[in-house]
């Protein structure tokens, strides 16, 4: 019995150090980062999700975001953690490939990608690009971009609009844009102002930062102040959503509105003519895009650098919502 006691006290003392060993050996395992904007907008879940649909259980995959579009910093900070964690001081980084949706499309991330990049680590961005200039001033590149067309995702709004507003003079449209960093952003803007010069519309635009609750809020001034638009673009469905809501609540009468992404609740709001369109990406399709294309680079089947793989949009009415 005593020998069975001493035992049992030399297993419960050892029990703390097994368990900082094994904890060790997992947190030393190889692994990839996704890095995305945020996870509190349904776009971005459906790329986490696509991702972990197609990626392989050959090495752990951790998943991090920041708290919003626009949370540069965040980002920042989860980036230099883990080059300082899996990459600085070592020999081979067990950190094996890099995922991101950046939140700032200039130079505010590229200093610590390119450190990533200097270390052999692969690296593909989704859905919003980086600039080339920003890259090239930092001796530096990414492997591979999947993102939507949002040049043409923002003509086809700007038609839809036209049609709506067809025969009405002087009509009044509300840009809200996204975060004004984004390239995104500025591609989606780009191409609806591109197609309505020349429309005689009197265009207001505001910055909703991707924000259902700051668009919400820039449409429930333009209520109070009797400046109701007749139709809004909305770069994405949440601004469109908040955009609802701000003149649901006070039961005015609703514009003419188009979104940006046809998430789930966009397309529920469209079949019920709320929402008069939005204009559809495939988050989960560039999520599961991303994982084969990263798994191909890990394995050394690929050697993309710089390579667009563009995806396709489309309207989404009542007729295929």
């Amino acid at each position: 019995m005593k020998l069975d006691r001493r035992r049992v006290l030399a297993s419960l003392a050892l029990a703390p150090a097994l368990n900082l060993l094994a904890a060790c050996s997992r947190q030393e395992s190889e692994r990839v980062l996704l890095l995305l904007k945020t996870l509190d907008n349904p776009f971005f879940r459906d790329i986490d999700a696509g991702f972990r649909s197609k990626w392989s259980s050959m090495m752990a995959l951790d998943v991090r975001a920041g708290k919003n579009e626009a949370d540069v910093p965040g980002q920042r900070v989860i980036l230099e953690s883990y080059l300082r964690a899996n990459v600085r001081g070592r020999n081979k980084p067990i950190l094996r490939g890099l995922v991101l949706t950046p939140s700032d499309s200039g130079d505010g991330l590229v200093p610590l990608l390119a450190e990533f990049r200097r270390a052999g680590i692969p690296l593909v961005l989704v859905d919003t690009a980086i600039s080339p200039e920003a890259l090239k001033a930092a001796g530096t590149d990414y492997n591979v971009l999947l993102a939507s067309d949002n040049l043409l995702g923002g003509r086809l709004a700007a038609k839809l609009v036209l049609d709506a507003m067809a025969g009405k003079k002087q009509a009044n449209v509300l840009i809200l844009n996204g975060v004004p960093e984004s390239d995104t952003a500025k591609q989606r803007r780009e191409g609806f102002l591109g197609v309505v010069q020349g429309s005689g519309f009197d265009l207001r635009e505001r910055t909703g930062n991707w924000r259902r609750s700051e668009a919400r809020t820039i449409v429930e001034s333009f209520r109070i102040a009797g400046q109701i638009p007749d139709a809004i673009f909305a770069a994405n469905d949440e601004m469109a959503i908040g955009a609802i809501e701000a003149l649901r609540q006070s039961k005015a009468a609703l514009p003419y509105i188009v979104g940006f992404d046809a998430t789930d609740e966009a397309r529920l709001l469209v079949k019920q003519e709320i929402l008069n369109a939005t204009i559809a990406q495939s988050p989960k399709h560039m999520g599961e895009r991303a994982a084969e294309v990263l798994a191909d680079l890990v394995a050394g089947k690929a050697s993309y650098v710089m390579r667009a793989e563009p995806v396709a949009v489309e309207v989404v009415t009542k007729a295929n919502a």
